[in-house]
């Protein structure tokens, strides 16, 4: 998830510095939220973050349980406004994962990691998760942004030359193409008003969305509140936005007292990265005390015993979808009002009052996988580390019991 975040900084800067605001992606609508506007230097900086490790499986079977009141004011007290709180998802092979039947075939989902930041009562979400097999192949995304017409103003904007298709991949899940689960969500009404999915296609993103001011190019756009798109299959991606309204609970989860909290500092890539003669000439610019070599990450000790078997129904908090308003963009140099009534460049609030109250998120089944090891001497491979050691020292071993 912090990777994604600088990855998300690192575009919209090379966006702003080379065409201005009125180029950014729709991905901007909620990643917003999770940055601040830094007027001297004209660009989006990363809020402060705190980050955790921890396991889907515990986090899952602790919400299938329901030993907490399902309140979505719960988060509010539990999060600091304007940070980011980050949850980076440990898994395995065996895992629970959502499982789907889909026109073209099964298709099998995985959650990565999420993150959220609070601003009052509104919450932001960016989940980022797995799919596998992926909703197109390389060739027919190719065919797809050929055909597709830009969008008015943006003609500039090319898929990126240096990613190819091997970037579309989420690390770690060998086979799992990457997609971005992008929401916001009123935690004192128990609403929510957008929804963003975008399919990591190598070099560009398909989008899904319900927003009607990104689609107002399209040629239907239907009010019903599902996620719409001219071309593909909406209701493949409801349960990731499902599974994301339910991921809200997770600093519930960490806080509860019921678990041991450990913090792990971790070096950064910055830190992997100190020799080059590059990186010293940029430390030696902007001085040591404003770079990071280290974080300190929280970790949760998996403790998820499989008493609820291998098969969970997951049931989302009651949401129900409504908009209070939309942005409406303006010129690169014009001035409007945000929400607030506050001076904004570039865009200007409109308040509306869109409301499907019939559509509500639905209840959705995660499984783990049956893993039949097999061959003459079937077996784990297993890599294990310990704190004993003052540096990092792995040990890779082969065991024919549980690797546990």
């Amino acid at each position: 998830m912090s990777e994604l975040m600088r990855w998300y900084f690192q575009e919209y800067a090379h966006r702003i510095w080379s065409w201005g605001p009125s180029h950014f992606p729709t991905s901007f609508n909620i990643i917003e939220a999770f940055m601040e506007f830094d007027e001297e230097y004209y660009y989006f900086t990363l809020r402060n973050e705190v980050e955790h490790f921890l396991s889907i499986d515990s986090y899952l079977e602790w919400y299938a349980s329901k030993d907490f009141e399902m309140a979505p004011e719960l988060v509010v007290s539990l999060m600091k406004d304007g940070c980011i709180y980050s949850y980076e998802m440990i898994t395995d092979s065996g895992g629970f994962r959502i499982k789907i039947d889909t026109p073209n075939g099964p298709v099998e989902q995985i959650i990565s990691g999420v993150s959220f930041v609070r601003h009052g009562y509104e919450l932001s979400c960016c989940l980022l998760a797995g799919e596998s097999p992926p909703l197109h192949n390389y060739v027919e995304v190719a065919e797809i942004l050929k055909s597709g017409k830009k969008r008015p103003g943006k003609e500039e904007i090319e898929p990126g030359e240096n990613y190819g298709e091997k970037d579309r991949f989420l690390p770690g899940y060998p086979g799992f193409c990457k997609v971005i689960v992008l929401g916001r969500f009123d935690l004192r009404d128990g609403k929510y008003d957008v929804r963003y999915v975008n399919v990591d296609e190598g070099s560009s993103f398909i989008v899904f969305t319900d927003d009607p001011e990104v689609l107002h190019d399209a040629a239907e756009l239907r009010g019903d509140g599902k996620i719409v798109n001219h071309d593909s299959n909406p209701e493949r991606y409801q349960d990731l936005f499902s599974s994301l309204s339910c991921l809200i609970y997770l600093p519930a989860f960490v806080s509860r007292g019921l678990r041991v909290v450990n913090t792990i500092s971790v070096a950064t890539q910055l830190s992997a990265e100190a020799d080059k003669r590059e990186i010293k000439e940029i430390v030696r610019s902007i001085g040591k005390e404003n770079c990071i070599f280290k974080r300190t990450i929280n970790f949760i000790p998996d403790d998820s015993e499989g008493s609820l078997g291998s098969n969970l129904e997951i049931q989302p908090p009651e949401m129900r979808f409504e908009s209070k308003g939309k942005w409406k963009y303006l010129g690169p140099h014009d001035l409007g009002e945000d929400k607030d009534g506050d001076p904004i460049l570039g865009r200007t609030w409109v308040s509306t009052k869109d409301s499907w109250s019939e559509v509500r998120l639905k209840s959705y089944l995660v499984s783990k996988p049956n893993i039949d090891f097999s061959g003459e001497d079937p077996g784990e491979i297993y890599i294990q580390v310990s704190p004993a050691y003052k540096e990092d020292v792995y040990k890779i071993g082969l065991t024919r019991r549980s690797s546990e």
